[in-house]
């Protein structure tokens, strides 16, 4: 390649690196949007600009802002706008991340004086973390809890602290950006109650019984008594499976006292699989205690009688480390 033509070529590739800086392979810009909890709008038009902090590719951003998501609103409606409606609103050719709020309250800002204070916000943030599994009663403990929604629209708020359930007395921090770009942060106590549906023995359950609906029954919680570790949130889980060690009625159901039902049984022959993927060698083994998939047991090896650690992978064989 000629000195002329290696030139032309750097150049391209320096102007393509310029133009293009933010471009995924396939030619798919990224755009990270950010969510806020709560915004306060003038007029009946919901803009991704208003509710959501946007970064990536310039051109593409700029290009979102204006996007309307939803239909108009009605005077002194409020509305919930989620992660998902806003994906929905965006043009299949551009690649999105969401961070941020899982969706955001919007209110008309004609409505700011009305607004009754931040005990929404705190009771939709520990809705959003509890999901499914765990209920949550969050309430502001200070004597003020309006939040001044005086200012330029849109008023912007963004929950900057209690990203973890638990229970009792905390902090919760709001900031409050306005559309002049003003910003104020709050800090407010909160009390935080959490409870859950969780699965206690109706009886006595040995080690390795398989347990069914009729050994368990199932009862409300304050997570604030028991402690929240390992416990298991869905109590229909634990059908099925085996005790992996005694249980008693007097506790919730903890993950580590449950597994899958043991696929090898003391006694039995099994396959042992030793080497790398590139090369592997199989003897015949006996296990010598039972095991669930992804379990380790002690094997022994039937030609020289020696005992090796191995991974369960299915009822006929083992990996050996």
């Amino acid at each position: 390649m000629s000195g002329r033509l290696k030139q032309m070529v750097l150049a391209f590739l320096v102007a393509t690196a310029i133009l293009c800086p933010t471009v995924r392979a396939g030619g798919l810009p990224l755009v990270t949007v950010e969510l806020y909890d709560l915004v306060f709008v003038s007029g009946g038009r919901v803009i991704l600009g208003q509710i959501a902090d946007l970064t990536g590719d310039p051109q593409t951003v700029n290009r979102l802002k204006p996007l309307q998501i939803g239909t108009l609103m009605k005077r002194k409606e409020s509305r919930i706008v989620t992660a998902e409606e806003v994906k929905r609103a965006i043009p299949d050719e551009i690649v999105v991340s969401f961070t941020g709020s899982p969706a955001v309250e919007v209110l008309p800002a004609a409505s700011t004086d009305q607004y009754c204070g931040v005990n929404s916000i705190i009771q939709r943030h520990f809705t959003a973390l509890g999901g499914d599994s765990i209920t949550a009663v969050a309430v502001c403990k200070d004597s003020t809890t309006n939040l001044n929604g005086a200012g330029a629209p849109p008023v912007r708020f963004r929950v900057t602290s209690a990203e973890m359930l638990i229970p009792g007395r905390q902090v919760f921090s709001i900031d409050r950006r306005d559309g002049d770009g003003e910003m104020e942060r709050y800090h407010f106590q909160i009390e935080v109650q959490l409870y859950a549906r969780l699965s206690f023995a109706m009886k006595h359950i040995a080690r390795g019984q398989i347990i069914k609906p009729e050994d368990l029954t199932v009862r409300t919680v304050d997570l604030k008594t028991t402690g929240m570790a390992g416990l298991m949130y869905q109590p229909e889980l634990a059908i099925g499976w085996e005790a992996a060690r005694s249980i008693t009625p007097d506790h919730p159901l903890r993950w580590d006292q449950i597994q899958p039902p043991a696929v090898v049984r003391k006694g039995e022959g099994i396959s042992l699989v030793l080497g790398t993927k590139n090369m592997q060698i199989r003897a015949s083994a006996t296990a010598l205690e039972a095991g669930s998939p992804g379990q380790k047991i002690w094997v022994r090896l039937e030609d020289n009688g020696k005992r090796l650690r191995a991974t369960v992978v299915d009822g006929s064989c083992v990996m050996a480390e």
